[in-house]
């Protein structure tokens, strides 16, 4: 228990410190649906590390609210990220890639603008409810031909 605690706090001095800028906010509380979509509209870019991962609904969520995403590789990240058109994938790891690919984007607000731009009509045309509803029809029936439902 010791040990998890020295661990946050080692996250939270530096943490602590950025927070004080106004540019880093820890989220200890949660935030509703209208507070998650102000942060969103109120960031950059997102970022996304994680070595597994499914659907990766905040990928998606970040991508309707125009942000380009710098994520790391996985099944679910390469579903939703198109590398070098809504975002950058990088690989698992690479911490020295992923912070240049990061600060490449930070940098770069033409590309950030273009890549959110690109992200946005690509989540909005293919994660809405229609073509979701859709999908979901669709795997019913080629399971129903397969004789996978009775």
């Amino acid at each position: 228990m010791g040990e998890a605690r020295e661990a946050q706090e080692d996250l939270e001095t530096p943490a602590g410190r950025l927070e004080k800028t106004g540019r880093f906010r820890w989220l200890r509380d949660g935030l509703d649906q209208a507070g998650l979509s102000r942060l969103y509209q109120s960031a950059d870019l997102y970022v996304h590390t994680s070595l597994h991962e499914g659907l990766g609904r905040v990928m998606i969520e970040a991508g309707v609210c125009g942000l380009p995403v710098v994520a790391t590789r996985s099944e679910g990240v390469e579903r939703i990220v198109t590398d070098g058109e809504t975002g950058r994938i990088v690989e698992a790891w690479d911490g020295d890639g992923f912070v240049q690919e990061l600060l490449g984007l930070a940098c770069d607000g033409v590309r950030r603008k273009e890549w959110g731009e690109a992200a946005r009509q690509r989540m909005t045309g293919e994660f809405n409810e229609t073509r979701c509803l859709e999908s979901v029809v669709r795997v019913w029936y080629e399971a129903a031909e397969a004789g996978g439902l009775s």
